[in-house]
């Protein structure tokens, strides 16, 4: 039976099978002794490897049962702040950009938290196949006007992992209504620290307000957050964020428009809270912060104006009161076969029953299959297409923040360039003059001011 048919009958994939989250926050289920031995296995396979951890075999009873591509799902978790970037009423380019940072700051609990604090566990994805898909939409349940929201996800590359998505706010464009897209591209980069993993996320992501009448708004967001995967030593784990996220406005009537930095800081050994941030909004680059943000993006952050105290500071978000709106997707009988709950619905029952040997085997076949057509592909010449993005290398200095390379399947054979004018096999020219970019989804919508 194909993962497809299978699939029709699974439950569906989002919620993190169950399991486990050094003494982490709030509890969390330990490791069951069953897996003990072989968790220990895995974590001396890990201390032992070096460079990239992303080609490793992960142990199937660790897995989640979710495609790393369905994650930025998390993106759209709060539409009602995504919608409300295009809200006249923010007097300032200043006041706007807020309204991107509370925006940001609420994907980061579906993103990294929501998984350990529903399941008591954090688990791996599976690492989503070459062309992998994956499409959502939301609706407008509170009526504040933008109606429905979607996005569309592919797997754009392999080797190096990346996956590019397109959200956009309302789905269709409505005449003399604002239109906002969300268009980023996001990798990993994964190497055993110590005693925890650390995952550098590459990309970025860039949010574009079209309003009525007036030239488009566009935020970058870049670097994003980095990951520690913490609990190796107790089997309980879990997620810390890491390193520093800027935001920066891009105003057409200012040269330099405001930036907001957000600082990641992890619990210290002995001292510190869990998911904490610091950081500021300013005007422009060079100028005093117009904000001093601070608290905890797994509960509740704020903003505080200069010269103020904690009596005037703005709620930003709290994670532990806002309710995401709940994600839609058509019938799995109506999803194509390379869409995510279908490219790994059996896999999924497999481990829903806890017959992890099974799970493991499903997921061999599906791993091997992709060697295969690699390979074939390879020997051909043929070069792979994406279906639902470009490719596009930047042509302004200033534009090269968060550029990939592509995966050396999307050339063929004579593409590659070879010593002495010879040959050369995609997959062995990875590194070769390979252009750098971003991934632009093919039908976004043109909006003319």
């Amino acid at each position: 039976m194909s993962a497809a048919a299978s699939a029709k009958n699974s439950p569906s994939p989002q919620k993190a099978l169950g399991g486990a989250g050094d003494a982490p926050p709030a509890g969390g289920g330990a490791m069951p002794a069953s897996f003990m031995s072989d968790f220990s296995s895995f974590v001396r396979q890990l201390a032992s490897a070096t460079g990239d951890l992303s080609q490793l075999t992960c142990p199937s009873f660790l897995l989640n049962g979710i495609s790393l591509l369905e994650y930025s799902q998390y993106w759209c978790d709060h539409p009602d702040l995504l919608w409300d970037i295009a809200n006249p009423s923010h007097s300032d380019p200043a006041d706007r950009l807020l309204a991107v940072v509370r925006w940001f700051i609420s994907t980061l609990y579906g993103s990294y938290r929501s998984r350990y604090v529903e399941t008591k566990s954090e688990r791996k994805p599976y690492n989503p196949i070459l062309g992998e898909q994956f499409f959502a939409t939301w609706n407008d349940s509170k009526s504040t006007g933008w109606g429905e929201a979607k996005i569309a996800v592919e797997q754009v590359s392999h080797h190096p992992p990346v996956s590019a998505f397109h959200v956009q706010i309302p789905s269709v464009p409505v005449a003399g209504k604002p239109l906002i897209t969300v268009q980023g591209h996001c990798g990993q980069k994964t190497v055993f620290a110590t005693s925890t993993i650390k995952v550098t996320q590459v990309g970025r992501v860039r949010v574009t307000v079209h309003m009525p009448n007036a030239k488009p708004l566009t935020y970058t967001i870049f670097p994003l957050p980095e990951l520690q995967i913490c609990g190796l030593l107790s089997g309980t784990l879990f997620l810390e964020l890491i390193g520093k996220t800027r935001i920066v406005a891009h105003e057409p009537s200012l040269s330099a428009g405001p930036v907001a930095e957000i600082e990641f800081i992890p619990k210290g050994w002995f001292t510190g809270d869990y998911f904490q941030i610091k950081g500021s909004l300013r005007a422009c680059p060079t100028s005093d912060p117009l904000y001093t943000l601070s608290g905890s993006w797994a509960a509740k952050t704020k903003a505080v104006p200069a010269g103020g105290k904690d009596a005037d500071a703005k709620i930003l978000f709290d994670a532990e009161t806002a309710k995401a709106e709940p994600r839609i997707v058509k019938p799995i009988e109506e999803m194509s076969e390379m869409e995510s709950l279908n490219v790994w619905g059996e896999v999924t029952i497999a481990l829903r029953g806890g017959r992890y040997s099974e799970a493991s085997a499903l997921k061999t076949t599906i791993e091997e299959t992709q060697r295969k057509i690699r390979k074939d592909r390879k020997e051909s010449g043929e070069a792979w297409t994406t279906e639902l993005f470009d490719f596009v290398v930047p042509t302004l200095e200033g534009d090269l923040e968060g550029t990939t390379e592509r995966d050396p399947q999307h050339r063929t054979r004579t593409q590659s360039s070879a010593p002495n004018g010879g040959e050369q096999d995609a997959e062995d020219d990875a590194d070769a003059s390979e252009p750098r970019g971003h991934w632009v989804f093919k039908d976004a919508p043109v909006v003319k001011p």
